[in-house]
């Protein structure tokens, strides 16, 4: 009776010794500290401590406080972690969306060691052998290192996948274990090195919610607890012995530490900071806070044997990560590689870093990091985050995340390009003569890649590649955005025409519906598959909302939508519960937003100042291309050209186009004539096409066929039925040779060439035997063609000075038989004998 008097009145008097001790900081000692928040808007959020030895306290109840106060209303601190040789005190802060340092040494300069966590980064741990930080983010599931100690504020995802609400964290360097609670989608504990690899579950079963886990050093024992059991728990580090040290009904736990015999909890509901034996599990005492608390650490020399000393002498420029079994290795953070010959210093990367927000304004390609709408954004220039500043009317978007390569449009030159995600890196059209394309979608599992036309009201697709280009659909109403889904073998798209729906259809163009209702339908623009939930999200714009279905159920809801503001959501993508939206508001046509679905608040918003308009985006992550068995994927599936998956199981074969599906369903063939037609070449199919005339003319030619291949830097032949394919001449590096033509009667071929600015005859009957005939005054040559009965030859140059050439077909008698306008690009040459004409292709400003 006369304890449960005592621990009454310490309950009283520590309750006025916390509102009375703002004179006195938390101080480099043995401490008990934690984390508060006041439970009303009264009040800052405090870092509390308990100065003293808990063997002494806990048993006599009388206890120094000291407190650290926070500067502002609002800030939040949440988790804590300390490193004590270097009497530092970590917290992270959920207002500001920080982690950040305080040394215990009567200072009060704070330092950032990252800025743009979310305002869920609950757990938080110190490796104080190797100097790094970690910390886990619910919001963006996934756990985060940063070193200490280095000059540049650097830091390294380590786990990002399978987590779906990662809470605390817990470091054991001695023995190189990372520990974490995740109370997601599967509750569970894991383990794994200090680089996040080799991960290992160890606790799945009987567990509901485990937020705060801790590491009692002396016994290599694992205490957590569990918020929806009421537990208190501990196990081993391979989750063997585990037992239940406590039990409390209506209780909210949240945080743990260890010291010695005791346990210390914060508990949420009631505002309370427990202490238990951990051996008998009794409840020794409770405080009242007045609070609410959150993370709690046992501030200690004793919980932090070793030191730093093997990495500090090893001087990594980043990362140091001291393995138990190999010793200290360096590491780069996210972005830079490390050197492969000293292994210590490290260099920014080519790559962009994955996972990041890739979206198009019309006039660029712009990114951001994925944790936009939390980052700095000081100093950060928006000309700096965009690339292909071309003014080229990119639009449509997809990417390729185990290629590392985003596909875009270019609607100004009527084409489809690809450029490898690398720094510096100038992209390249894959597809030309194409319409207005807003949408793009690329099936990863096959290697398709599929497109809506608004000019030519169909959709198409191709090889990833580029190669075999074929209409699908035709006779739409205004396609614009798609998607696919590779294990469905479905294709999914919208129309903005007299009806705008949204439908789908196998990928091979068949079995084409509706696929919602007409009456939920406003005016669908861009699409989002979540591959996960199997659910379709669409932006509306008429219906300033975002929607979507669920391909499985087909409920249509509504997750998010801004009627009163009438925004005009456009382009649309999502990671984890935040939504991204290139969008109209008002007068803003250039807008990218970043909202939370789980509180429909939009979190952040960048206006470029530019011309353009925000269209396309897409969140480029592997997460977002999940890994799928589909029915192209099995090597006995074997087609030629274009292989479509119609199910998960089921697939067809089509062909190029000039060509034809043989009985076999997987092979294709072309029947080759071999008079009356007419040859060309298209250089972005990588092909030699043959088109039949109508009459019949003389053929001199031996049917040879010689074309110019600029990537290998050579002249090939072969017989039109494509055989016999040979090297006929290599050219030196970096040639361009865009125009060829040869004189069959006195068997030469002339070339251009235009990085060199020359044209050459090789005589084809000893490829050995060749002059440059044209070396003068010659910008950027391009076709060129022969008449072998007057003996001269006619070329197109694209230079500064746009025309056409004639001369003799030794290089003589040079003359311009027309000049074109300034910036006009004259293109292919043809000739007429008959009628003694000069046929061009010529494109103009």
């Amino acid at each position: 009776m006369m304890k449960m008097w005592n621990n009454l009145y310490f309950l009283i008097s520590l309750s006025v010794v916390l509102w009375n001790s703002g004179t006195f900081a938390v101080r480099h000692a043995r401490n008990l500290i934690w984390a508060q928040t006041p439970s009303l808007k009264i009040g800052v959020s405090r870092i509390v401590g308990i100065e003293g030895d808990p063997t002494e306290w806990v048993p006599s109840g009388n206890v120094q406080v000291r407190h650290i106060s926070a500067p502002h209303h609002g800030w939040q601190f949440k988790s804590l972690a300390f490193h004590y040789g270097a009497q530092t005190l970590y917290w992270s802060e959920s207002t500001n969306k920080k982690i950040q340092a305080l040394r215990l040494n009567g200072t009060t300069e704070t330092e950032t060691i990252f800025t743009g966590t979310s305002n869920m980064a609950e757990g938080i741990a110190v490796d104080w052998v190797s100097n790094n930080i970690y910390w886990t983010d619910s919001l963006y599931n996934w756990i985060v290192m940063a070193p200490l100690s280095a000059q540049e504020k650097v830091y390294r995802l380590v786990v990002r996948k399978d987590l779906t609400n990662p809470h605390s964290v817990a470091v054991h360097p001695e023995k190189g274990y990372l520990f974490w609670t995740d109370s997601g989608t599967v509750s569970k504990i894991e383990v794994s090195d200090l680089l996040g690899e080799n991960r290992l579950t160890i606790i799945d079963t009987d567990i509901q919610h485990p937020r705060g886990i801790t590491i009692d050093f002396n016994d290599d024992m694992l205490y957590w607890v569990d918020s929806k059991k009421d537990t208190i728990e501990c196990a081993g580090f391979l989750g063997n012995n585990r037992r239940v040290v406590a039990y409390q009904s209506a209780t909210i736990f949240f945080g743990i530490a260890v010291f010695q015999k005791y346990l210390f909890v914060t508990e949420q509901m009631q505002g309370h900071l427990r202490v238990y034996d951990k051996l008998t599990g009794n409840n020794e005492i409770n405080y009242q806070l007045g609070y609410i608390p959150d993370g709690i650490i046992m501030y200690d020399d004793s919980l932090q044997a070793g030191n730093s000393s093997e990495c500090d002498a090893k001087g990594c420029q980043h990362i140091c990560v001291n393995d138990p079994l190999y010793g200290p290795k360096c590491r780069c953070g996210d972005g830079y590689i490390l050197d492969k010959i000293d292994q210590i210093s490290c260099t920014v990367g080519r790559k962009f870093v994955m996972p990041s927000h890739i979206y198009a304004i019309g006039d660029a390609i712009c990114y951001y990091p994925v944790n936009l709408p939390d980052m700095s954004l000081y100093n950060v220039s928006l000309d700096s985050q965009c690339f292909l500043q071309r003014g080229r009317g990119n639009f449509g978007l997809t990417f390729d995340a185990r290629e590392h390569m985003l596909y875009y449009t270019e609607n100004v030159t009527k084409s489809i390009g690809r450029i490898n995600l690398v720094i510096g890196e100038p992209g390249a059209s894959i597809i030309k003569g194409v319409g207005d394309v807003q949408g793009l979608a690329l099936d990863w599992s096959s290697g398709n890649l599929f497109w809506t036309d608004l000019t030519y009201n169909h959709i198409s697709m191709a090889k990833k590649d580029g190669m075999y280009p074929s209409v699908i659909i035709e006779n739409l109403d205004q396609p614009f955005g798609i998607a696919v889904h590779p294990a469905r073998g479905k294709l999914y798209w919208t129309e903005q025409g007299e009806t705008s729906m949204i439908f789908e259809a196998s990928m091979d163009g068949s079995s084409k519906r509706p696929l919602v209702n007409e009456s939920q339908v406003g005016t669908p623009n861009h699409l989002y598959l979540d591959y996960t939930t199997d659910r379709l999200y669409w932006a509306d714009s008429g219906l300033y909302s975002v929607r979507c279905i669920d391909l499985t159920t087909g409920e249509v809801t509504v997750p998010y939508e801004k009627i009163s503001e009438q925004v005009t959501f456009f382009g649309i993508s999502f990671y984890q519960v935040s939504i991204y939206e290139n969008n109209n508001i008002h007068s803003c046509s250039n807008c990218i937003h970043a909202a939370r679905l789980d509180t429909l608040e939009k979190v952040r918003g960048i206006l470029h100042p530019h011309a353009g308009m925000a269209s396309d985006i897409v969140t480029f992550d592997i997460h977002n291309q999940p890994e799928f068995k589909g029915a192209c994927d099995d090597d006995t599936n074997f087609c030629e050209h274009l292989c479509i998956p119609t199910s998960n199981t089921t697939y067809i074969c089509k062909c190029g186009v000039g060509y034809t599906l043989e009985e076999n369903m997987r092979t294709c063939t072309s029947s080759v004539k071999t008079d009356n037609y007419v040859v060309t070449v298209d250089s972005y199919q990588k092909q030699i096409y043959q088109f039949q005339i109508g009459h019949r003319v003389t053929n001199p030619f031996t049917n040879t066929l010689y074309w110019s291949d600029n990537m290998a830097n050579v002249i090939m032949k072969a017989q039109v039925d494509g055989f016999q394919e040979e090297v006929f001449k290599r050219l030196p590096n970096e040639s361009i040779s865009d125009g060829i033509a040869v004189d069959y009667i006195n068997q030469l071929l002339f070339y251009t060439c235009t990085f060199d600015k020359v044209i050459v005859v090789v005589s084809l009957k000893n490829k050995d035997i060749y002059k440059t005939i044209v070396n003068e005054t010659l910008d950027q040559p391009r076709d060129i063609i022969v008449h072998p009965e007057r003996g001269v030859i006619y070329w197109t140059d694209w230079g500064k000075e746009p025309k056409i050439e004639r001369a003799t077909m030794d290089g003589g008698n040079r003359s311009i038989i027309m000049s074109l306008e300034q910036n006009s690009w004259p293109n292919a040459l043809a000739l007429d004998v008959k009628s003694k004409y000069i046929v061009f292709l010529f494109e103009s400003p």
